[in-house]
């Protein structure tokens, strides 16, 4: 099991999660220091910690607004030792691949996608992994049982992220 840090982004900032109550989310201030710029904060994150893996919630684009993709890809390429498990709420396989496909057009590599079971359509997960390694985020929402028993039917064993709101 290994830790993540997660960012939330919204309208270009990063934002503090609360509860998992996504208009209460305010532009993300520590002590007084803003840090709801991205690039800064991850650039602040990196000097403090060696950062593998870092969660980025595209909370826009899951909430069905204009996503953050611009913003994802400066991310990806300002930091391109660090591997971004990227979330953007999407909802069907040729999503994933067009995303996927995108990224990949402009040499971008350091990602993976995640499947958050909060958006993600009651179809065959199956075609989520038959090209690529993606992540299943779980959350624990009172659903988790029947994405629990659909992904035990995989016959595959995907990486999972646990995600519990009420914790927030």
């Amino acid at each position: 099991m290994e830790n993540i840090i997660a960012i939330d982004l919204k309208k270009n900032k990063v934002v503090k999660a609360f509860a998992g109550l996504r208009f209460n989310y305010k532009p993300l201030k520590i002590n007084s220091n803003d840090f709801s710029d991205p690039i800064k904060f991850i650039s602040f994150l990196n000097k403090k910690i060696f950062l593998k893996y870092i969660y980025i919630a595209d909370l826009d684009s899951i909430s069905c607004y204009s996503p953050n993709y611009n913003l994802i890809i400066k991310i990806l390429k300002t930091f391109p030792k660090v591997t971004f498990v990227i979330d953007c709420g999407f909802e069907y396989p040729i999503s994933v691949n067009n995303f996927s496909k995108t990224l990949k057009k402009i040499s971008i590599y350091n990602f993976k996608i995640i499947l958050g079971t909060e958006k993600i359509k009651k179809f065959s997960l199956r075609s989520f992994f038959l090209n690529s390694e993606n992540i299943i985020s779980l959350d624990f929402n009172g659903k988790e049982l029947y994405w629990i028993k659909k992904i035990r039917l995989l016959n595959i064993k995907p990486i999972l992220i646990f995600m519990f709101l009420k914790n927030v």
